[in-house]
């Protein structure tokens, strides 16, 4: 009977169905409350999504609330613990669409994850590693945030940013050879038939 609204201006709502009355929740309640369904990208339950420096377009968390896939304007598909409390929490990583991703879904029963792309328009279907397999251990797994090695599958855009040597290539003379004759604007009058 509570819908939980997400806005552009990263407002997270309640609201009582059907009248539509606008409810407070608080942080305590909030966290007591069994969703019949998660695409929320607020809260303090997920919270470790949002990156610095990108927009999280959706959210997805599965039936058993272990596993919550998100969308963002990179183009990944990302998959974290859920809840996914803090800054910076650990996730996986999958790149398919060539930019934003505007939609997460998983099935019914979980065993498949849909995406949507934003510009490329694609409807991409993921299938779920069944418990067991190496990747969804890591996942799965219930290793502390703090440890900020690249561990059991995980991608860590913290980590990485600390390792990254930005060399910038500046080129004095041009990468390519240009021949042929340089395109030029001629004005022609048409000649007029009477």
């Amino acid at each position: 009977k509570l819908l939980q609204v997400n806005t552009g201006a990263k407002e997270q709502l309640f609201f009582e169905a059907p009248r539509g009355r606008k409810q407070n929740i608080s942080v305590a309640e909030f966290e007591k409350l069994d969703w019949a369904s998660w695409t929320s990208v607020l809260g303090p339950t997920c919270e470790g999504i949002w990156p610095t420096l990108s927009f999280v377009n959706a959210a997805s968390l599965t039936k058993d609330r272990k596993l919550l896939a998100t969308g963002d304007d990179f183009g990944f598909l990302k998959l974290f613990s859920f809840p996914s409390r803090g800054q910076f929490a650990k996730f996986k990583k999958y790149v398919g669409h060539s930019t934003n991703v505007t939609n997460t879904r998983w099935s019914n029963d979980d065993s498949l994850l849909l995406s949507v792309g934003g510009a490329d328009t694609a409807l991409m279907i993921w299938s779920r590693e069944a418990p067991g397999h190496k990747e969804s251990r890591a996942v799965d797994s219930e290793e502390s945030d703090d440890d900020t090695e690249e561990d059991g599958g995980y991608d860590s855009d913290v980590a990485r940013e600390k390792v990254v040597d930005y060399i910038t290539k500046i080129y004095s003379a041009s990468i390519r050879n240009m021949t042929g004759t340089r395109p030029h604007l001629q004005h022609k009058e048409l000649p007029v038939e009477e």
